[in-house]
This record gives C-alpha cells, sequence and structure tokens, in this order.
C-alpha cells in the first residue's frame, strides 16, 4: 500500500461520525449502575496506530530499497561522467582543430579578398577596354555602312551600264545579221557574175571590154563594202574587248565584297557576257575567213579571163 492510499482510508474514518442509539428508552426498572462503553476516540486512536505502522513500514521499505539502488546509481553517474570528460576531451580536441581551421580559413578568406579586390580592379579595367572596343566598332560599323552604301550606289551604276552595254550588243546583233544579209547578197552576186563572165568568154571584145568595166566597178564596189566591213568589224572587235573586261570587273567586285552567289551557276550574268565576247571574236574570224576565200576565188578568176588580143585572134580565126 502507498502512502497515498493511506491518507484517503484515514481520512474516510476519521470523517466518519459515531451512530447514536436509536432503541426507545426503557420503561423504568430498577436502577443499575451504568455500564461504560469505549468512546470513539479510542477506536480512533487505535485505528490510527495501526495505520502509522502500515505507513511506516512502506517508507522504511521503500528507503531501504532506495539505498541498495544508490550504488547503482553512483556507478551510473560515474561512468556517465567518464563518458562526459571523455566527450569533453574530444570536444575540446574538435575546439583546437576547428579554431586551427578557423584561423586558415581565416587566412584564406583575406587571400580571397585581395583575390577579389584584384579581380574587381581587372574587372574595371576590362569594363573600360570594352568601352573603348564598343566605341571603336561602333565607328567601324559607321565607316562599314558608309562603305556599304557607295558600293551599292556603284552596283547600280554598273548595273545601269551593263543594261546600256546589253542593249548596245543587242543593237550590234542586228548590224551584223543586216551585215550577214549583205554578205549573202553579195555572194549572190558574185555568182551571177560569175555566170555572166562564163557567158562574156563566148561573146567579142567589146563584150570583154564591158564585162571588164563592170568587173572594175563591181570591185570597187566591194572593196567599199570591204572597207565598211571591216570598220563595222573593228567596232565589234572593240565590244569584244569592252564586254570581256566588264566581266572581269563585275567578278573582282563580287569577290572583294563578299557578295552571295546566285542560285544558278551564273548569278550575275557575266560568264554570259563572256560567251557574247566569244561569240562577237569568232564571228569576226569566220568573217575573216571568207573574205580571204573570195579574194582567192577573185584572184583565180583574173588569172583564168582571156586577154583582148586573144579574142580578137580567136575571132578573126572563125572569120
Amino acid at each position: 500500500m502507498s502512502g497515498d492510499s493511506i491518507v484517503t482510508m484515514l481520512n474516510i474514518f476519521g470523517s466518519r461520525p459515531a451512530k447514536p442509539d436509536l432503541k426507545p428508552e426503557p420503561e423504568p426498572e430498577p436502577v443499575e449502575p451504568p455500564k461504560r462503553e469505549p468512546s470513539n476516540f479510542i477506536q480512533y486512536a487505535a485505528i490510527s496506530g495501526a495505520l502509522a505502522a502500515l505507513v511506516i513500514a512502506t517508507l522504511a521499505l521503500r528507503k531501504h530499497r532506495q539505498t541498495s539502488l544508490l550504488p547503482q546509481k553512483f556507478e551510473e553517474l560515474n561512468t556517465t561522467n567518464r563518458a562526459l570528460q571523455r566527450n569533453i576531451k574530444a570536444v575540446l580536441a574538435e575546439a583546437s582543430y576547428a579554431r586551427e581551421e578557423n584561423a586558415k580559413v581565416l587566412g584564406l578568406l583575406e587571400d580571397t579578398r585581395k583575390e577579389l579586390k584584384d579581380m574587381r580592379q581587372e574587372l574595371e579595367g576590362t569594363r573600360k577596354e570594352l568601352k573603348d572596343a564598343r566605341k571603336d566598332l561602333d565607328d567601324v560599323r559607321k565607316d562599314s555602312r558608309k562603305d556599304l552604301e557607295t558600293t551599292r550606289k556603284e552596283l547600280e551604276n554598273t548595273r545601269k551600264e551593263l543594261q546600256a552595254t546589253q542593249k548596245e550588243l543587242k543593237d550590234t546583233r542586228k548590224e551584223l545579221q543586216e551585215t550577214r544579209k549583205e554578205l549573202k547578197d553579195t555572194r549572190k552576186e558574185l555568182d551571177d557574175a560569175k555566170k555572166e563572165l562564163d557567158k562574156m568568154k563566148i561573146t567579142a571584145e567589146e563584150q570583154i571590154v564591158a564585162r571588164d568595166e563592170r568587173m572594175k566597178e563591181f570591185i570597187q564596189a566591194l572593196l567599199q563594202d570591204k572597207r565598211k566591213f571591216r570598220e563595222q568589224q573593228w567596232s565589234a572587235q572593240e565590244m569584244s574587248e569592252v564586254l570581256a573586261t566588264i566581266a572581269a570587273f563585275m567578278q573582282e567586285v563580287e569577290i572583294e565584297l563578299g557578295l552571295p552567289i546566285g542560285k544558278k551557276e551564273d548569278g550575275r550574268g557575266y560568264e554570259r557576257i563572256r560567251r557574247y565576247a566569244q561569240g562577237f571574236h569568232k564571228v569576226l574570224m569566220d568573217s575573216e575567213r571568207k573574205t580571204e576565200v573570195t579574194e582567192e576565188r577573185k584572184e583565180g578568176t583574173k588569172d583564168t579571163t582571156p586577154l583582148p588580143n586573144q579574142a580578137t585572134g580567136d575571132t578573126n580565126d572563125t572569120r
């Protein structure tokens, strides 16, 4: 039983009142000396003494148990103290190591601060250099834009010139076609003249003289045509040279400016201009060859024509 339960029991017993006797009064009998019953106080004292003995016994048992457990608790406390001392020593060692590391870290922090200061100074220098570089880039961009505008204007001018040259080339083509037609007509006339010469061989001296005069006039006309053709030939040759130089200039401008090449192989037409120049040159060479052939044929016909004395002699013999 614990002390709390004992206290509650004492309170219960102490709070009970004494029961009054409710018996009816007896009839008067012969008076006898009254019997003395034990009072409530004695009962309460006995009960309280018994309870006090119980409480004392329980307290004594509890103290005995506590005193028997004290050496174990002392040993546990000693072990805990030893463990605490060990932990304290370890903590102190760690604290000293941590102090050393903190000192090292502080040194490293100071070094890093110095390095950061140097880096900041370098960054400021680099920022200034970047500002100067940006200014230089702005100037270069402005100059490049101006150069691009000038080059665009020059390209527009060259395009206009090329268009004009293309028109001139068309005109020269038409003139060359006309000259070819004239050459064909002259060839036909030469063939007709040859036929007439063959017929005139049979006729008399008058026909020969008239034929010679006609031939002279025809040769003069041919010489005039030849001069005209040579003049046209020289102009066509100059045009071919001009076209070749224009194509070379266009290609050089394209390479220097780094312009993008068109989708086709000949994006801007300078290869076509070169082809036109080569075509003019071939036409001129063919015309020169044809004129040389016609001159050789003329010289052959002159060698084969009979003299007037021979013609008269033949006529006299026939007579």
